[in-house]
């Protein structure tokens, strides 16, 4: 042990009060200074090990906020991946409806059937009003979905063939 430094026992680590230091010091005759500052600068020993590192509810409080955050973000993406799932198909469907409706200004007549395992598909011709005016219309259905596409065209003109 260091000067002015005294051990009473094990519950007792290097702590002591300024007056019992100066009795110490003044005992063995030396002067006070240097050794009062490096003892009050001393901390008990249960001190030092609190400051070390983080408490258990420190930990638990960052963990908690850090799975929280990760839950947000994953239903973030996963929202929006939906979405664009949802977009695609419909996307999709509205190709498929302009390729029968191609076949439906060619044909001009009315179709059902199926476009691979999820699609199903309706072409009509109905007239309008007017005798001259044919309503095409495509409807693709599949996936919860509908996609309708309507044209009105002359009855007599088939604008694609030049007739």
């Amino acid at each position: 042990m260091g000067p002015g430094i005294r051990n009473q026992g094990s519950g007792d680590r290097g702590q002591g009060t300024v007056n019992e230091m100066e009795k110490s010091d003044s005992n063995q005759g030396r002067g006070t200074g240097k050794d009062h500052q490096i003892f009050l600068s001393i901390l008990p020993l249960h001190d030092r090990k609190r400051r070390a590192g983080f408490t258990l509810l420190e930990v638990m409080i960052a963990l908690a906020i850090i799975g929280i955050t990760l839950a947000v973000v994953l239903h973030t993406v996963n929202y929006h991946a939906e979405i664009m799932y949802q977009n695609t198909v419909t996307t999709q469907m509205y190709q498929m409806a302009k390729e029968k409706m191609h076949e439906l200004e060619k044909t001009r007549a009315n179709a059902k059937g199926s476009l691979g395992p999820v699609y199903a598909f309706e072409n009509k011709v109905t007239r309008v009003e007017d005798s001259e005016i044919l309503e095409l219309r495509t409807t693709v259905t599949g996936q919860g979905k509908e996609v309708s596409l309507t044209e009105l065209v002359v009855k007599g003109k088939d604008q694609f063939s030049g007739r």
